[in-house]
């Protein structure tokens, strides 16, 4: 099951939304608290949270609790806007693949061998996320 925690505020500027799944939790002793609301992990149960939102995570239990956390993209997020995010954190991986986009830009701007707006137009058209 999933359960969604609904918050009394949001931040707008969030793009990615966490979910946490119960592997091995102390039932009863950990728990996950967003905004002001407070849910205790389950075995098999997944969280779902947006994590701009102030929250703070507890194990009260002698022993160590397990939780698969993943990330995904915000659903009100379009498919060109997620292509560009996975495009920037792709450059923050791997900043050879922002250089290579830059000299792709350049030659494809000098093959036009113009000016001005031919330029900033091929590297627009070179620097394109697909």
């Amino acid at each position: 099951g999933l359960c969604w925690l609904k918050v009394s505020w949001k931040c707008h500027g969030s793009v990615m939304e966490v979910s946490h799944l119960g592997l091995v939790v102390p039932e009863g002793l950990c728990w996950l608290k967003v905004g002001d609301q407070k849910r205790y992990w389950q075995k098999g149960k997944v969280m779902l949270f947006d994590t701009s939102v102030i929250h703070a995570a507890e194990n009260e239990a002698p022993s160590d609790r397990y939780v698969l956390m993943m990330r995904v993209w915000h659903p009100s997020l379009s498919s060109t806007e997620v292509a560009a995010l996975n495009w920037i954190f792709k450059c923050l991986d791997e900043p050879e693949a922002l250089q290579a986009a830059l000299e792709e830009a350049e030659a494809a701007a000098s093959q036009l061998g113009g000016k001005g707006k031919g330029k900033r137009k091929a590297r627009r058209k070179a620097l394109r996320v697909t």
